[in-house]
């Protein structure tokens, strides 16, 4: 006989009972459902996010326990700077529902996915999201020889190597060097001199 309808990764105590005049039940047995492999997690489209962090959220998934989780975050490569990062970590733990990761860079683009976990092995990479990092503005002094720049710029970093170049008497020409792709607090859209 076949007991159906049960739950995976559940401990059964089983007996059989001879139906007679009187019952006669034998010696009890235990086993334990098989775990499955949980299903893939499910993330909502619209996370959340600061300067640093993105609190990214999802339907906890159904049928099986889930005893750890994967997040894979990657930046986009659209700030200018290349090669896109990107990290890969792991969460002992089961996912209630919502996970703030940390430790993110101002004023950029990360797609996110999160792949569930259990003893029976890895369900299906989720859906992916994006959130884009919220950007922190810092206005910026420069001075040159005698000449006083100020540029208006989102970076936390500032432009390099800024020197004076050709001088007349209607015009300064004014040189300067990239902010480093580190230094960046997202995208830089271009750079003025006052």
């Amino acid at each position: 006989h076949t007991l159906t309808g049960l739950t995976n990764a559940r401990i059964y105590t089983i007996s059989i009972v001879a139906t007679s005049s009187t019952d006669l039940v034998s010696e009890s047995v235990a086993t334990t459902t098989v775990r499955l492999v949980p299903s893939a997690l499910v993330l909502y489209t619209s996370p959340t996010a600061t300067d640093t962090t993105i609190t990214i959220a999802g339907s906890v998934p159904t049928g099986s326990v889930v005893t750890g989780f994967v997040v894979h975050w990657q930046r986009d490569t659209s700030v200018g700077c290349s090669p896109s990062k990107q990290r890969f970590f792991t969460v002992n733990e089961g996912f209630s529902g919502s996970y703030e990761i940390t430790g993110l860079e101002p004023g950029n683009r990360y797609t996110i996915t999160v792949t569930v976990f259990n003893t029976a092995g890895r369900a299906p990479v989720s859906n992916a999201v994006t959130a884009t990092t919220m950007q922190t503005s810092k206005r910026l002094s420069l001075y040159c020889v005698t000449y006083s720049l100020l540029f208006y710029t989102d970076p936390t970093g500032r432009p390099t190597s800024v020197r004076r170049g050709t001088v007349t008497a209607s015009s300064i020409t004014v040189h300067w060097g990239e902010v480093s792709c580190l230094d960046r607090n997202g995208e830089i859209t271009g750079y003025r001199a006052q």
